[in-house]
């Protein structure tokens, strides 16, 4: 069981059990690149949250009138127009972070993961996004994308075999 990610694919004896933890494979997509785009959405929209919480502190503050503001009410205010001006001027350039985060990411469309022994019927294997079902067990096969949107299994046999040079 476990959580397998490769760019290019990979190459295994035996992928799964058909006891014990499901095994997911990713395949075709860049991990690295996913998880820092991944980690920037997650940052922007704590950012977001954050945003909103002064905005809402803020107008519940701005209701009353200057006579009804305390003391603590006016640092308070102070702190949130602070905290607000600096957030939004992280979320400006976050735009940015996260466009050149989406451009990092990879795919190879021809990515491959070739199994020489038994692929197990409880393995969930995504090839550049695209579930590739194991109805079955197989032997000796090899997960692709056989169609522009869909990934396939094939015969190990029916896979090209690279030329001695």
């Amino acid at each position: 069981g476990g959580h397998i990610r490769a760019l290019e694919g990979l190459t295994c004896g035996n992928l799964g059990s058909d006891v014990g933890n499901i095994t997911t494979v990713d395949a075709g997509d860049d991990p690295i690149a996913q998880d820092t785009l991944a980690r920037r959405l997650a940052r922007h929209e704590n950012l977001m949250v954050l945003k909103r919480f002064c905005q809402s502190q803020m107008h519940t503050l701005k209701q009353k009138t200057p006579a009804q503001l305390s003391r603590k009410d006016k640092e308070r205010l102070l702190t949130l127009t602070k905290r607000l001006f600096k957030v939004k001027k992280i979320l400006d350039k976050f735009d940015d972070y996260i466009a050149n985060a989406r451009s990092q990411v990879r795919r190879c469309d021809t990515a491959r993961i070739r199994v020489n022994g038994t692929l197990a019927q409880q393995c969930v294997i995504r090839i550049c996004g695209r579930r590739c079902p194991i109805l079955q067990p197989y032997v000796a096969s090899v997960v692709r994308m056989i169609a522009p949107s869909r990934a396939g299994i094939e015969p190990l046999a029916a896979e090209p075999t690279a030329k001695a040079g």
